[in-house]
C-alpha cells in the first residue's frame, strides 16, 4: 500500500477564506520581522527582559503574566546557583 501525500490546506479548502494574500510580499516581510523579534528575544535574560518591560510601559505597570513568569525563571535561577 502507497501512502497517499495529505492535501495542503489550500488544495483542501476552495473558500476564499483560505486563499493566500500576497500583497507585495507583505506577509513575508512581517513574518520575518516577527521571527527577527523572536531571535532577539531568545538572546535577553529574564533581567534583561524585565528591564525592558520596564522601559517600555513603566516600572511594574503591564505584561502582567509575562513578569511573573520571568520572576519565576529568576528565582530559579537563584535557586539553582
Amino acid at each position: 500500500m502507497s501512502e497517499r501525500p495529505t492535501p495542503t490546506k489550500q488544495k483542501r479548502c476552495k473558500s476564499a477564506k483560505y486563499e493566500p494574500c500576497y500583497k507585495n510580499g507583505r506577509k513575508e516581510q512581517r513574518q520575518d520581522q516577527a521571527h527577527q523579534r523572536n531571535l532577539e528575544r531568545i538572546d535577553r535574560t529574564p533581567r534583561e527582559q524585565i528591564e525592558r518591560l520596564d522601559n517600555k510601559l513603566g516600572k511594574g505597570v503591564g505584561a502582567v503574566k509575562e513578569r511573573k513568569r520571568l520572576k519565576k525563571a529568576l528565582q530559579k535561577k537563584k535557586v539553582s546557583a
